[in-house]
Order: C-alpha cells, then structure tokens, then sequence
C-alpha cells in the first residue's frame, strides 16, 4: 500500500510498466493557452480525454489563491501538457488515457508549498478491543476520502427499487466518523489486533475537499443527501462546487457544478457552460451513471467571505 496524499492506493501489478507521456504534436492543442482572465467564464475544450484536467481547473480558476499557486507554480502557458504529463509520469499511465480527476487535484495541491488554504487536520482514535484504552493520532490531508456505503450510520434509509439512498445530518457524518474494524498493533498491551476508529477534524482550513467514494454493493447503489451547508464545531462551511462522474468505473466523462462570483449556479462541461436554475435538484439526483465523486466547500466568515475573486 502506498498512500497519496491521505488516500491509500493499492499498488496493482498488473499497471504497465511502460507508458506513453507524450502527446503527437500534429494533435496536440492547449486550451489554457486561450485564458485571458480567470474571472471570466473559462470554456476549455476536452483534448484527448481531457476532462479530467477541465474540472480540476475550472477548481484552480474559481480561487485567486488557487490560480496563483498554479501559475506561480507552472507558469501561465501549456498549462494543460505540463500537469497532464507530470500526474501521468507520477501514475504511470498514458497521457492520453483518461484520469481520476480527484487524484488529480490531489497531485496538484501536492505540488504547492503553502497548503495551508486546504490541508485538513484529522484526530483518529483507536480504540483497543482487547485493554479497551484509546490511542490519538494526528494526520494531515489534502482531500478527505468517504466511502458512500460505510457513512450509512449517519442517515435515514429509505430503499426505492434498486436504489438505497441515506438522508440526515451531513455535518456530524463530515467531521466525525466511525469505521470498521481495523488491525493494528496495540501501543498499551502489545497485540496486534482488532480496533475501533473515530476520525474527527481537529482544524478547519478555509477550504474543505471531500473526495465520495461511491461504493455498488450486489447492485444496490447507495446515494447521499448533500446540503448547502455544513456545520464544524466553530463555523460554518457553504458548498462553492462539486464533480459530477457520468458513466461507470470502466468509462466516463467528468462535469462540474460552480457557484460562481454572480451567486448563480452553472453546470461546466468543457466548452460548454450552462445556468443551472435549481442546484438542489442535482444534488437530489439519484441515477447509478451519474455520481457525485467530489465536494469543495469554503469556510463561511467575515475574513473569508472572498469566494471568488
């Protein structure tokens, strides 16, 4: 196992060992090279599965602090061919293949110096089954990763057909939670063996990523009930975006949903851009080929009222 970035990755032998960073030249067009000014609407048009890229720039766009970073950090031309290649190169994987695009914003933010915007700090606690005496251990993250199925605690279950959809207090599901059973080895008696684990934010940035994992289960899909806002012991967090992955695990196309410095919602697919009269509707959709895999919410004071600009 190999962690990135807060999130665990099974290493899988079967990923080649030779892969393709280029991309032919004769084919080749970057649509950042057309960015005049990032508070505009941003069209970028998908270039060899590009999508990917496109959500997690429309993120980088939607934040002067954020673009800042990318620009200072990659410079303001070709935007697209020097992430591409670098996450691919990092991922082994042909840079023309489509990616995970919240993997991508992780390798992104990694990039970065000052992660102080985002970087989460979480408390876990195990809880030994055998001496029942409780250890804390601090970690600091870039996205939180959820995993749909095992949230479940935390909702009303209602079932409808092949669906199984949870609703209830999202704020206590974020920033607390419970998991299985894990293995680890016990500081206090010494066994390696069974614990409990609660996870706890211990510090809120100005901007929270959660990355859900969705989970299928013997074809019963799980769905959440995303709110607008949530709640930390001290603030209050507005949703600012979200991902949106229209296919399966095999294939797909990503989407993003913005809230833009207008305080209207619009739906960003590539080069297309719609308004998007009631965001609660997309939120409230249930459908086993179009899941929410990300959210990007931002801390809701005085200080930070500045969302986008």
């Amino acid at each position: 196992m190999r962690s990135f970035l807060g999130i665990g990755l099974d290493n899988d032998s079967s990923k080649s060992k030779s892969y393709d960073n280029t991309i032919s030249e004769c084919n080749y067009y970057d649509p950042t090279n057309d960015i005049k000014d990032r508070k505009d609407k941003v069209r970028l048009k998908n270039v060899n599965f590009s999508c990917y890229v496109n959500v997690v720039f429309q993120i980088l766009l939607h934040s002067s602090k954020l673009w800042k970073l990318t620009t200072k950090k990659f410079g303001n031309e070709e935007l697209l061919l020097i992430t591409r290649s670098g996450y691919s190169s990092f991922e082994k994987i042909d840079m023309e293949s489509q990616g995970d695009a919240v993997l991508f914003l992780n390798w992104i933010l990694d990039q970065f110096e000052n992660k102080k915007l985002w970087n989460q700090k979480w408390l876990n606690r195990y809880t030994c089954q055998i001496c029942k005496k409780n250890e804390s251990v601090e970690e600091s993250r870039n996205v939180w990763r959820m995993y749909s199925n095992h949230l479940k605690e935390y909702f009303e279950e209602t079932e409808d057909g092949e669906f199984i959809h949870y609703d209830g207090d999202m704020s206590d599901m974020l920033f607390n939670q419970s998991h299985d059973m894990v293995t680890r080895m016990c500081t206090v008696c010494g066994y390696n063996t069974n614990h409990t684990k609660l996870e706890k934010i211990a510090h809120s940035p100005k901007y929270m990523f959660f990355h859900i994992f969705n989970i299928v289960n013997q074809k019963i899909n799980y769905y959440l009930t995303f709110d607008l806002k949530i709640i930390n012991t001290l603030y209050t967090y507005d949703l600012l975006g979200f991902i949106v992955h229209i296919g399966d695990d095999n294939a797909g196309h990503y989407v993003i949903y913005l809230l833009d410095s207008d305080n209207e919602w619009y739906l960003y697919d590539d080069d297309k851009i719609y308004k998007i009269e009631c965001i609660e509707d997309i939120l409230d959709e249930k459908s086993p080929d179009r899941k929410i895999v990300f959210l990007w919410y931002i801390i809701n004071n005085i200080e930070s009222s500045e969302s986008l600009v």
